[in-house]
């Protein structure tokens, strides 16, 4: 598996070639089935869990990527409109009912002022170069009682091992470099960083408010310990029964206390719109 982009810097429209070709974006392509890693699970569990209490009138996925939160809303019998910039995985997601594809910028929304209930934004805002349109446009779109449901990676934790001290990075290249001295496939391949923004969660918080949001509530998402990047020890320990319904309990239970909700690999805020 290939993850991240494979040139430094891509703009706008370089951004939507790669995000439409399957062969130089293949694991978003890869969840059309359903995810297969543990913390995407538990996000999705997490997000469903608080949209389900609003229950709102109709559901904006905002970057829906392979749609499987958006069909899992839909599944539930929520109005659900999911919206992302790859056109071409947007056509190979299977029909579902109460849900409504579209494909555009997150940056020019095609949407009504105030027609959504909920705007969720998940791992979205930290690929956008400028991201404060996109904040403004979540805003925009919703309505004067919803809420936004926005995720992003934590700096303090994933980017922070990963992308800037590459301290996973380079553990997964001395074992593919091991792995291919005895014939064997690496256990995973990276290419350019595609997180333009790396920031701890009150840096979030704080562009967040300032671009038309109020953050109500904030929490981590996906606690230490966990196992980055190494996926496929880690789907197999989660697999284990009992396990991951543990760590989901333990997150649950530990994610709006302090200190460890900073800990978290990403960073869950409720937003409403700024009055």
């Amino acid at each position: 598996m290939v993850n991240e982009f494979d040139v430094e810097n891509p703009g706008k429209e370089e951004l939507k070639k790669i995000y439409n070709d399957q062969k130089r974006y293949p694991w978003i392509f890869d969840q059309l089935d359903g995810y297969q890693d543990f913390e995407d699970k538990y996000r999705m569990q997490v997000i469903v869990g608080i949209v389900q209490k609003s229950n709102p009138s109709k559901v904006l996925d905002n970057g829906c990527g392979s749609a499987v939160m958006s069909r899992a809303l839909a599944d539930a019998g929520f109005g659900v409109v999911g919206f992302d910039i790859s056109a071409e995985l947007l056509k190979q997601i299977p029909h579902t009912k109460n849900l409504k594809l579209v494909s555009g910028d997150s940056d020019e929304l095609p949407f009504r002022d105030s027609s959504f209930g909920c705007v969720i934004c998940s791992e979205v805002l930290e690929h956008i170069k400028d991201n404060r349109p996109a904040i403004t446009e979540i805003a925009r779109v919703l309505d004067n009682e919803g809420i936004a449901l926005i995720t992003v990676p934590n700096w303090s934790c994933y980017d922070c091992l990963d992308g800037n001290f590459k301290i996973v990075t380079n553990s997964i290249k001395a074992v593919n470099a091991a792995l291919k001295v005895i014939g064997r496939p690496p256990i995973y391949q990276y290419g350019v960083d595609m997180h333009f923004h790396k920031m701890f969660p009150w840096q979030w918080r704080k562009k967040l408010e300032s671009s038309g949001l109020e953050v109500v509530q904030d929490r981590a998402v996906w606690l230490f310990p966990y196992i980055p990047k190494f996926r496929y020890v880690e789907r197999w320990v989660y697999s284990v029964p009992g396990i991951f319904p543990l760590k989901a309990w333990l997150d649950d239970a530990l994610s709006g206390v302090w200190p460890f909700k900073y800990l978290g690999i990403g960073h869950l805020f409720v937003c409403r719109k700024s009055q």
